[in-house]
């Protein structure tokens, strides 16, 4: 893990941006405390990708009966240990819905709570290289437009960047 992102902590105090490479950022958390919670949730590091065609994102709904099934999500998945998080970001769109993408910029990196685990995702703006998206896992999948994202729910660790998106225009450029 890098330097100054604890992988388990208490309460979470404030939040700021540190650059680490050139377009990328490191957020880094400080703690109200620097004794690390041995009973706080383990931190699940995930990778999700904003694939846009003609103008319209690509978005997936979870499995019903799955961890907040039914909510609509930017596709992606954990990072397993020894990859980077854009070959990560690769592996999960080619074996979840049969496409090949070049991550290109890191958006947004947000972490949440929820009861059994905490979520720390970095979302990445992605070309779309080859390959037509498909549930390979029994998923939902559209391509929506600006106008119709505030329709679809999504999980809490999303949000942020649902809302930024529904905002900013420039986001929805192709990569």
């Amino acid at each position: 893990m890098r330097s100054g992102c604890p992988e388990r902590a208490g309460t979470i105090s404030s939040r700021s941006l540190e650059p680490c490479e050139p377009g990328i950022f490191l957020r880094i958390f400080n703690t109200s405390t620097s004794v690390i919670d041995p009973e706080a949730p383990q931190v699940v590091r995930v990778v999700a990708g904003l694939v846009f065609r003609s103008g319209h994102l690509l978005i997936t709904q979870r499995k019903p009966g799955s961890h907040l099934g039914g909510l609509w999500e930017f596709p992606g998945g954990k990072v397993e240990a020894g990859e980077t998080l854009e070959q990560a970001l690769r592996r999960e769109l080619r074996e979840e819905l049969g496409i090949e993408t070049q991550p290109e910029l890191a958006l947004e990196e947000a972490e949440h709570a929820y009861p059994t685990k905490t979520v720390r995702i970095v979302f990445f703006k992605c070309r779309l290289e080859s390959g037509e998206p498909r549930g390979a896992e029994g998923q939902g999948i559209r391509w929506v437009s600006r106008g119709e994202l505030s329709a679809f729910e999504f999980p809490s660790a999303d949000e942020g960047l649902k809302r930024r998106l529904e905002l900013e225009a420039a986001l929805w450029e192709e990569a």
